[in-house]
């Protein structure tokens, strides 16, 4: 079995993203993932325009449509049924798109569960070193342009604010106390 778990350097090159996340693959890109020549690929898409000719039941929402004009049309919905054609109703299936497939299913899956399940991706969290370390700096960097040190201090404190909430009822007691010093 195929190891594309991860698209290897030389392939991201033959995907692009549109400004809305919509995915586009090219004809080699899509033939890559499924272990085809991009002339089996060609000769798919020109199967798939043809009104005439009979497609697999998961190309069969493209049929007669043509998409063949340029070589990075490729939609992420067709990639996916061309990827889904060659796993499990070519006449040759290929393991790379049977591979291919079974990574689909569980990101898919994945993202799935994670939505019902209303899992949302932990920001890591800064250690105390860290949160210091760029609290500092802004104060410094404020100074150095020319900002009072009241407004620097404060500044350090929004700062630390911003990666620890949990503190924020002690932090504005300092802010108050920098305020009335100033």
């Amino acid at each position: 079995m195929s190891t594309i778990f991860h698209l290897p350097p030389d392939i991201l090159e033959e995907f692009s993203l549109d400004e809305f996340g919509k995915a586009y693959a090219t004809q080699s890109g899509v033939a890559r993932l499924c272990g085809v020549t991009q002339q089996a690929i060609y000769k798919l898409l020109t199967q798939i325009a043809s009104t005439t000719k009979p497609v697999s039941e998961p190309l069969e929402p493209f049929a007669g449509i043509d998409y063949r004009g340029t070589t990075k049309n490729i939609p992420d919905l067709l990639v996916a049924a061309i990827v889904n054609h060659y796993a499990m109703y070519a006449r040759k299936t290929t393991e790379q798109a049977k591979t291919v497939l079974l990574c689909f299913n569980a990101v898919g899956f994945r993202v799935w569960a994670q939505k019902q399940l209303g899992w949302k991706k932990e920001q890591k969290k800064l250690s105390l070193e860290e949160i210091a370390f760029f609290a500092n700096f802004a104060s410094e960097t404020a100074q150095n342009a020319g900002v009072s040190k009241a407004v620097a201090e404060s500044l350090k404190l929004d700062s630390v604010r911003q990666f620890a909430p949990e503190a924020e009822a002690l932090l504005m007691l300092h802010k108050k106390a920098i305020a009335l010093a100033g």
